[in-house]
């Protein structure tokens, strides 16, 4: 019995150190472990978080830079992209003719400048030039606030809701041919992380120079209709046609709506002929007593017939001492024979004919040469003037006293321009050249001269003759100088005419005007 006993005791005080033991080896996590544990969490928490903002930021950046390659696009097309082995063209610039004011443009047809409609995109008929807004250029969703924004990749918003229609957001600024653009980035406070694309855009993107060679335009016309022809002098232009805001300009536009205006104007001719030209197609000329002619290489007359040689310009006065000319051509060869009207002059070596009866000059057609005229001062050199300023004698005289003797031949001053007849031109002053600005040494006074001049000696001044285009399909058409009409034989009545087609390429071979412009009067 008490063995028995003394075994259950043993067993009992087993168990019970047993329990012991196990309650020790199972107690908690210390505190510090707990904060140990915690911070390991927290760094990886952290460390995740930093990795995927720096994922995040990224997606933003590229996005605000694929956005930015969208809008240089949609203002002045891809002309790095060849179409047919030549330059893409493109873009609102293309259409309208200069780069967008804002952003807004290139998403609805309103001007930023005074929020009235863009001219839509249409076709001029006389020069069959099409222009224009025909945009959406960015294709977009309207926001919550019912407007159209293309935005940054980071979604900012200006601070002005005028600026904010604007453009998204985003700081935009368009000057001298140029645009720049810049995202705030994802503090709009600090300019540490802008996004700057400057500049986006750069002149040669969107113009084309036309230098000296298109200073003057050749024109041959060839007569097809069925009865003689004068053009008068002065009487015509050469107009180049691109759009300005959207639209080919006419002769009832403010801009041109005056001769002095029409002198200084980029994209016209100065008036051509200088004299009277004829175009005798039927090779018979009536002429009257007391008419005349002149030979600019004499010929051989025997009784009515004048024997005259190739190359030879006659010289027609009539009753009222208007002149008229035509060439003889190179058909007209070794020589040719033109009947003349009667007349008193004696039979030999002659230059002057004057006709003592009504008549007829007559000659074969064919012997006429196809009339090749100067159409001048297309691309020409154009200075500003400030107001006070005043031209006499071909002497500018500026507010403050400075003057510059100017080519002979140039303009007045119009809306505060000159047109220049020449290149060259002295100011009375030693001068500074800043950019485009000349600053006299002595008296103040300034004026602008086109980019790229430069004073070769003394106070000259050496300035490029040129003008800017924007690229596109663009065109030549002979005008009338009276309402801008297109010229097809007669100005007193409307005509019509197919223009001579021209594609001006940004970044490509600059076009040099080599050939004639071939107009057919019909």
């Amino acid at each position: 019995m008490r063995s028995g006993v003394s075994r259950r005791l043993a067993a009992e005080i087993c168990f019970s150190e047993s329990r012991k033991s196990t309650q020790k080896k199972q107690h908690g996590f210390s505190l510090l472990e707990m904060l140990l544990v915690l911070f390991l969490l927290g760094l990886m928490a952290s460390t995740t978080l930093m990795l995927t903002e720096g994922v995040e930021d990224q997606a933003k950046y590229d996005e605000t830079k694929r956005r930015m390659a969208l809008i240089r696009k949609a203002a002045v097309g891809d002309s790095f992209r060849t179409v047919n082995n030549s330059p893409e063209i493109s873009g609102f610039t293309t259409d309208m003719g200069r780069l967008p004011h804002c952003i807004r443009e290139l998403l609805e047809a309103r001007n930023c400048a005074d929020d009235a409609d863009l001219a839509l995109w249409d076709q001029d008929l006389d020069s069959e030039v099409w222009s224009g807004w025909r945009g959406p250029y960015l294709q977009v969703l309207p926001g919550s606030d019912g407007n159209l924004h293309f935005r940054e990749g980071y979604g900012n918003e200006a601070a002005n809701a005028a600026e904010d229609i604007a453009n998204s957001g985003w700081d935009f600024d368009e000057s001298l041919g140029q645009i720049s653009l810049t995202s705030s980035g994802f503090d709009i406070i600090d300019d540490a992380d802008d996004i700057i694309s400057d500049p986006l855009v750069i002149p040669s993107d969107l113009q084309v120079f036309l230098g000296v060679d298109w200073q003057d335009i050749t024109v041959q016309f060839r007569h097809t209709a069925s009865t003689n022809e004068v053009i008068s002098a002065n009487s015509l232009r050469v107009r180049l046609n691109y759009p300005i805001d959207g639209i080919i300009l006419g002769y009832g536009d403010t801009e041109l709506d005056t001769s002095a205006e029409r002198d200084i104007s980029p994209y016209l001719t100065a008036t051509f002929p200088a004299t009277d030209v004829l175009f005798p197609l039927s090779g018979q000329i009536p002429v009257l007593a007391t008419e005349s002619i002149n030979l600019t290489t004499a010929g051989t007359l025997a009784s009515n017939q004048l024997t005259l040689t190739a190359g030879t310009v006659v010289t027609y006065t009539d009753i009222s001492s208007n002149t008229s000319q035509f060439t003889l051509g190179d058909s007209c060869s070794p020589n040719c024979i033109m009947t003349v009207a009667d007349h008193g002059e004696t039979d030999g070596t002659i230059t002057d004919i004057t006709f003592i009866a009504n008549g007829d000059l007559t000659l074969a057609p064919f012997y006429i040469a196809t009339q090749t005229i100067t159409a001048p001062n297309l691309a020409k050199v154009l200075i500003g003037v400030p107001a006070g300023s005043s031209i006499a004698a071909d002497t500018l005289t500026l507010p403050f006293g400075a003057t510059v003797s100017l080519p002979a031949g140039s303009s007045a001053i119009v809306n505060d321009q000159v047109s220049l007849n020449g290149n060259t031109a002295t100011v009375s002053e030693a001068f500074s050249i800043t950019d485009t600005t000349i600053t006299t040494s002595v008296s103040g006074d300034s004026f602008t001269v086109p980019q790229g001049t430069t004073n070769p000696t003394a106070n000259d001044l050496l300035m490029p003759v040129g003008i800017n285009v924007t690229a596109g399909l663009r065109s030549l058409t002979v005008i009338c100088e009276a309402d801008g009409r297109l010229y097809n034989g007669d100005c007193s009545i409307p005509q019509t005419h197919d223009p001579v087609n021209i594609v001006f390429s940004p970044r490509g071979t600059l076009p040099a005007n080599s050939s004639v412009i071939d107009w057919v009067i019909e």
